[in-house]
């Protein structure tokens, strides 16, 4: 019994493994398919980019988001004028084109949204330097650039004391005007200087009054920063 069990096995081992028939229509035409669906994502992604830019300047950049979304969708339900069943395109077919409209989408997008075509990004504060009474104190990587109105430091000060501001300032473009208004007075330009640089000198400074220091692009966008003055 034990010689014809191995024998049997033997036997099954010898047997030729044989492949699934491979139908080739079928794979030509799900590449074919795939090809057709990349494409039309690819074009889709223009416009939805171009209406993603156009919304986003009065409704935000989520709502650009949305839109980039939604393209997605649009793909699905125009599948049949392709010819294409999309119930019929198979799930992992979708890959492909998935990823060709999202690369596509966000390239357009950031490149409309960004010089020289647009700015929407406001000016950055990179350091504030006074001096009060010839002791210094430096501000770096100032936070909080993403909102317009921002109050992050406050100074000891006595009144009458003199101070000396020193600020750096950038911009993805070209910068505006620098402004500087103490309290109530009126609003005075810093003096630029090299480097994206701006200065001011107070004279009698007043305990109680605030800074602020308003930067402004040449498209408009503006960031404030403001310094309170306490007494020490």
């Amino acid at each position: 019994m034990a010689k014809k069990r191995r024998k049997h096995e033997e036997e099954k081992e010898e047997k030729e493994y044989k492949a699934p028939d491979f139908d080739e229509r079928e794979f030509l035409t799900n590449e074919m398919e795939t090809g057709k669906v990349t494409i039309l994502a690819a074009i889709m992604s223009i416009p939805m980019a171009i209406l993603a830019f156009l919304l986003m300047g009065s409704m935000g950049a989520s709502i650009g988001l949305s839109i980039g979304i939604l393209g997605v969708g649009l793909v699905y339900f125009l599948l049949p004028l392709l010819k294409i069943d999309p119930k019929e395109f198979k799930p992992k077919n979708w890959l492909g084109p998935v990823s060709t409209y999202i690369f596509a989408f966000l390239a357009i997008w950031v490149l409309l949204v960004n010089p020289p075509f647009n700015d929407y990004a406001g000016p950055q504060f990179i350091s504030i330097d006074t001096e009060i009474g010839g002791e210094s104190f430096t501000i770096l990587g100032v936070a909080n650039n993403s909102t317009n109105n921002v109050r992050l430091h406050e100074l000891r000060i006595d009144s009458g004391d003199n101070i000396s501001i020193d600020t750096k300032i950038t911009d993805n473009e070209n910068m505006g005007t620098v402004s500087i208004q103490i309290g109530n007075n009126d609003i005075q330009v810093m003096s630029p200087n090299p480097d994206n640089h701006y200065t001011y000198e107070i004279t009698g400074a007043t305990v109680g009054m605030t800074i602020t220091i308003t930067a402004e692009d040449t498209s408009g966008n503006q960031k404030i920063y403001e310094i309170s003055l306490l007494q020490k």
